[in-house]
Parts: C-alpha cells; structure tokens; sequence
C-alpha cells in the first residue's frame, strides 16, 4: 500500500510493538504529537482490524474509545440498534476494552455512569499493568484523556475516516 500512495504513513502494532519499517507504533502517546491533518495513515493491528473486517458489513460501524466517547454517543445514541464489540487480544479478553465497553454501554442505556471511575479502574488493570512492564506507560494516560477529540471515527468501505 506504500507504492500506492507513497506519502501515506504506516502506523501499526503487533503484539503491542511497532511493526518494523512502519512510521509509528499503536501508541497514543507519541500520536498526539504528531500533526495528521490531510494525511492519508495506513494501519493495522493485531486484533482491532481483524474485527473491523469481521463487522464491516454492519449499516453503520464505529470506534470509540474515552477520547471520542461523546462524539461517538452523539451519533449512535439514537439509533434502532447498537451492538458493541471489543478487539481483545489474541490471547483472549483485554480488561481494559471491555471495561470501556461496559462504560459505554451503561452511558447508552441513560445509566450516568461516572467516567473516572471507570477511568480509574483502567488504570490499575491488567492491560496498564501490561502496558507499563513493556514501556508504554505513557499511553495509559494518553488514551484516558476522556472527550479530548470532538469527532466520531467510522470504519466505511475499508477506512477510519473523521465521521463528520
């Protein structure tokens, strides 16, 4: 895909590492450095992806996560019908996203739950205590920074596109 659009940046992880000759990793962190406007961002992971694929042909598919939560209710509170799914890891469930989705869920049902409890839960899970022992502490915060992005993100036709 890189001949194809030679410019495009390759952001990807495997097994929580940078996949090698890729421009980026999966880590928030660094990410939120980085200026993306009118880029075109290539990426894959080791499970989100494959679930991506496995749910595309969903009327409507979005990613959501404590950034974008409000963003992401916006669109779907309304609607007939909403299944939530979680990447997990390959070895099975990843605590953290399926407290998330636990969040979300309760927040869709007119429940209020409170996003720093959640959030702090995150926090001292197995995921963050993964992520800290393999160096990428700082992540942990990057990716609790709850409604920090104002936009929801669709998967549409094979790309996560700004749902505007």
């Amino acid at each position: 895909m890189r001949k194809k659009i030679p410019d495009a940046f390759l952001i990807g992880e495997r097994y929580g590492f940078k996949v090698v000759k890729f421009d980026f990793g999966n880590t928030p962190a660094l990410l939120w450095k980085t200026d993306f406007t009118h880029k075109v961002i290539i990426f894959t992971s080791t499970n989100g992806t494959k679930v991506l694929n496995k749910i595309s042909s969903a009327e409507a598919v979005y990613t959501s996560s404590f950034i974008n939560h409000e963003a992401t209710c916006r669109k779907v509170r309304n609607a007939d019908k909403v299944q939530i799914y979680v990447s997990g890891r390959p070895d099975g469930k990843a605590e953290e996203d399926e407290l998330y989705a636990d969040f979300l869920a309760a927040d869709l049902e007119g429940k209020n739950p409170d996003p720093r409890k959640v959030i702090d839960k995150v926090k001292h899970c197995s995921g963050a205590r993964r992520l800290k022992l393999m160096g990428f502490e700082e992540d942990i915060e990057a990716s609790l920074r709850f409604n920090s992005v104002d936009f929801a993100v669709r998967y549409l036709d094979g790309k996560i596109v700004r749902d505007t």
